[in-house]
């Protein structure tokens, strides 16, 4: 069983910087950062795969400067974390003890069970996995008719990546009068929408999708909140991320109202000696002082 300094749990951009600042702060520590992919992606890339970037491989991030700083770097999920004893074990049977342990696991996407036919096969996420985004970007191709549901900046980048393709027609579907209405004022998310409405995209607000069809167990069709039914071969789902907390509750650590572990102005938890920071955490406005919640 061997012993670091610092244990990360998450590779991600909030995982890389905390390893990387940390490193370089006290190069003297020993740091372990654990990544359950041998490749990652730039989160706020992903939609340009789909067109612009023309498949994953250019949109690929890793530990690297952590690595060339002399951090470690293990390829292994996270299974279990004992605070009392500081010890985290692997799926692979590993076990590791630590003084000081950072949870960086990010966020992932919010699952529609409330909507009849999100699982049926040609329903996609866009989900912050390599391996995930490089399989639907293949599945997607051959796709014509393609309905994506959310019009937040995922959803309305994918939108507007997708319908580049000449061999696509793209429908997103915004339940809000306006796309980006979560990020924008009502005269910002108007200018958006409008703009987004300029180009290959069918955008349609103010209604929801109230089922997506089946046939054979594929997609067929989605039906919205008007009784209009869309002819689709595929559907994005892309309604939102939620803080990716199962293994840090577990572990004993408070999580607020939206899930979020709670930490302190310095990403400090409950818990001495352990942190959280990215997605997975709650953050303090820098204006208003408030605790909120960005992932």
């Amino acid at each position: 069983m061997k012993k670091y300094d610092i244990i990360i749990i998450g590779a991600g951009p909030a995982g890389i910087i905390t390893g990387v600042t940390a490193k370089k702060q006290n190069p003297e520590k020993s740091m372990l950062m654990f990544k359950e992919e041998e490749k990652g992606l730039v989160p706020c890339g992903i939609p340009y795969v789909f067109h612009k970037l023309d498949g994953v491989d250019k949109n690929v991030m890793g530990p690297k400067p952590f690595i060339d700083l002399g951090g470690e770097v293990i390829t292994e999920k996270v299974l279990e974390v004992n605070l009392e004893n500081k010890l985290v074990k692997t799926d692979s049977g590993n076990e590791f003890t630590f003084e000081k342990l950072v949870f960086a696991t990010g966020s992932e996407v919010v699952t529609p069970d409330f909507i009849p036919g999100y699982d049926l096969n040609n329903v996609f996420y866009i989900k912050k996995s390599f391996n995930y985004i490089k399989q639907i970007f293949e599945e997607l191709k051959p796709k014509k008719n393609i309905v994506v549901i959310g019009g937040g900046f995922i959803g309305a980048e994918v939108a507007e990546q997708l319908a580049l393709n000449p061999d696509k027609n793209i429908t997103l579907i915004e339940s809000e009068e306006f796309c980006f209405s979560k990020a924008f004022s009502e005269e910002l998310s108007k200018i958006a929408t409008e703009t987004l409405s300029k180009t290959d995209t069918d955008v349609r607000t103010s209604v929801r999708v109230e089922k997506v069809n089946g046939k054979d167990g594929n997609v067929s069709s989605v039906l919205l909140s008007n009784g209009e039914e869309i002819k689709a071969d595929a559907v994005i789902m892309a309604i939102g991320y939620k803080p990716n907390t199962e293994l840090a509750k577990k572990a004993g650590l408070e999580v607020n109202s939206m899930g979020a572990v709670i930490v302190d102005n310095y990403e400090r938890t409950k818990v001495k000696d352990v942190c959280a920071v990215g997605d997975c955490s709650q953050t303090i406005g820098f204006l208003t002082g408030r605790t909120i919640m960005l992932c």
